[in-house]
């Protein structure tokens, strides 16, 4: 299938909505064309991604997209701890419904586990943004009436006095009832092991009517799945630009069609998509019994206790011990000082990404109708917008810029390893610093404000297999400024008027070295 990739056709917009080109992806891609991310498990921490969103089914070679889906919030748990036994193939749910078994289920032990769930927290609710929207139409309708008869009901006529007892009344009502609460229907829930896994049933009828309901294993079986509810798109996004797949669109494609996906939920609904510490700890750990090679984290934010913690103590602990690539967001507020996000920007252990906009990208991507003249953007080690989605939809922001980041470690990682060359977490970040490109036009090309600079792929790859044979590369040093400093950082004018003595302590990784001269 042939397809105009010419400067002036629409598929040349498509497809330079991934940074392909700035990053030299495209370069690298030619010299080895099999590598489009086949044999990656890309690990992605956010808040979930849609399996029925396009590019999401399959990979470049036919294998399922999304290995495993978790939810690791805690927010959908059931507790499924009573046991009971059915009588005539019966079973009474905890609602206290009978729940008819279908001679079809087979479960060898006879023993279900049951819970219940309330079906408001499964479906969507329409009653809050009517409710608003109510409440503000009667909010407009007082303020209109007491603009245009005043506020001093002595003066009212009865005509109007009753218009605006009828308003009172309306806003208290829509107070009052906003107060109330509705839990709804409550759903049984079955879960049984058939003697080769455990499967589950949601009694939708609320009849006990189990013969109408669906049997569901869990997603890594047999990549079943019902959508329920729109919660959040973030993770969908990410998952896109990182290995959406169209096999008859390619120009949709993201950076890794061939690779594949683990989905680790750890934005928590009930907090609107905010991530908790609880569902952090979760996904490092999963990552870690699951041997995965590359963290996906998209999120970035201020913290009271910048180096120090358990979350950070296990992000450590999974690429220092664990050789996890730690690719994190390093937040959208710079370039200024005092402006990175935990932990891409202060962690060690994570390779921190921000977003950079190039000139081809700005031309078309941010103009309503002409062109817009060069501008800039943010920056730090990536660059590209969401390419993929719907076609009324853009998600700006630097957390999905990692998204092609990580597949581009990956795959040079990869490829090393074909060279027989030994590869760390250390290593590689080490080698995308020192092969970055400098970005000349901000701020002079200040390494505060755009880092390192500019990701490129066939220089890191060429660093790699120059340097993947000497140890020293390997291990990861602590560094320290005094007791307690993180780095020296003078602000005022008072603190640069006078001299100072400053002790920098640097200290490798014992452990590490060990078992490095162990692996190489």
């Amino acid at each position: 299938m042939d397809f105009d990739f010419g400067p002036d056709s629409e598929l040349y917009s498509l497809f330079h909505r991934i940074p392909r080109d700035e990053t030299e992806l495209s370069e690298f891609q030619k010299s080895f064309s099999e590598y489009d991310g086949r044999g990656i498990v890309i690990a992605i921490l956010d808040t979930g991604i849609d399996p029925s969103a396009p590019g999401m089914q399959v990979t470049s070679e036919g294998s399922p997209k999304i290995i495993d889906i978790v939810d690791l919030t805690g927010s959908g748990d059931v507790d499924t701890s009573t046991k009971r036994r059915a009588q005539d193939s019966v079973l009474v749910g905890l609602t206290g419904r009978k729940l008819m078994i279908p001679s079809s289920w087979h479960n060898p032990s006879g023993e279900y586990h049951l819970g219940l769930k309330n079906i408001y927290e499964l479906y969507p609710k329409k009653w809050t943004p009517l409710h608003l929207l109510a409440t503000a139409d009667v909010a407009r309708l007082v303020e209109n009436f007491e603009n245009k008869n005043g506020v001093d009901q002595t003066k009212y006529t009865l005509k109007t006095r009753l218009d605006k007892q009828d308003l009172d009344s309306a806003e208290s009502l829509l107070k009052s009832v906003d107060e109330m609460e509705d839990y709804g229907p409550v759903a049984d829930c079955i879960v049984f092991h058939n003697g080769t896994s455990w499967v589950a049933c949601l009694d939708t009828t609320f009849k006990g009517q189990l013969s109408e309901c669906r049997l569901m294993s869990s997603y890594r079986e047999k990549q079943e799945f019902d959508i329920l509810t729109k919660q959040a798109d973030h993770g969908t996004h990410v998952a896109g630009i990182a290995a959406a797949c169209h096999p008859d669109e390619p120009h949709r494609n993201g950076v890794a069609p061939g690779a594949q996906l683990i989905s680790l939920q750890i934005g928590d609904h009930r907090l609107k998509g905010i991530e908790t510490g609880t569902a952090l700890l979760r996904a490092i750990n999963y990552c870690i019994e699951h041997k995965v090679n590359i963290i996906n984290y998209s999120f970035a934010e201020s913290t009271h206790w910048e180096d120090d913690g358990k979350i950070l103590d296990a992000i450590r602990d999974a690429a220092f011990n664990h050789d996890v690539i730690y690719v994190a967001a390093a937040g959208n507020e710079g370039p200024a000082l005092t402006t990175v996000g935990c932990p891409g920007g202060s962690v060690d252990a994570c390779v921190g990404i921000t977003a950079y906009v190039s000139s081809a990208m700005r031309t078309k991507l941010y103009s309503l109708r002409d062109r817009l003249s060069p501008m800039f953007g943010w920056l730090l080690w990536s660059v590209g917008l969401c390419p993929w989605c719907r076609d009324n939809m853009r998600a700006e922001m630097v957390s999905l810029q990692l998204s092609v980041v990580q597949w581009n470690i990956d795959e040079f990682t990869k490829r090393c390893r074909l060279y027989r060359a030994a590869i760390s977490p250390t290593m590689v970040k080490l080698a995308i610093e020192n092969t970055a490109k400098p970005l000349e036009d901000i701020d002079d090309g200040c390494k505060l404000a755009s880092g390192r600079g500019l990701l490129r792929v066939t220089e890191a790859f060429d660093y790699l297999k120059r340097f993947a044979s000497k140890l020293e590369r390997h291990v990861h040093y602590t560094v320290k400024v005094g007791d307690s400093g993180r780095g020296i950082y003078f602000r005022e004018l008072a603190e640069v008027e006078q001299v100072h003595l400053i002790t920098v302590n640097v200290k490798p990784m014992q452990q590490r070295w060990r078992r490095l001269i162990k692996y190489l």
